[in-house]
């Protein structure tokens, strides 16, 4: 089941890793953003546990999932591991 949530895209993952999964290479953030997208279901969902319940800890992810229900992170793991990869092809300047 895909939520309203889900559906509009206004979860907070989109603001660093992009709607789809696929981050916007940008200097915005200390680093470059994880790309979520297609990456495996499983390996997803434990990864968001461990950040919500801080056995994985970052300064990005900090208290980001708190708000989330486990349906809702089984939910998101769904979601990005269904998104299809984007790769970049151009060579920058």
């Amino acid at each position: 089941m895909i939520t309203s949530v889900r559906e509009n895209g206004n979860y907070s993952c989109s603001e660093c890793h992009g709607k789809t999964g696929n981050p916007p290479i940008t200097d915005k953030y200390d680093k470059q953003t994880r790309n979520l997208a297609g990456q495996n279901y499983q390996y997803l969902r434990t990864q968001l546990n461990h950040f919500k319940f801080a056995r994985r800890d970052t300064k990005e992810m900090a208290n980001t999932l708190q708000d989330y229900s486990a349906e809702e992170i089984n939910q998101i793991a769904f979601y990005f591991s269904q998104q299809p990869q984007k790769t970049c092809l151009s060579t920058p300047p």
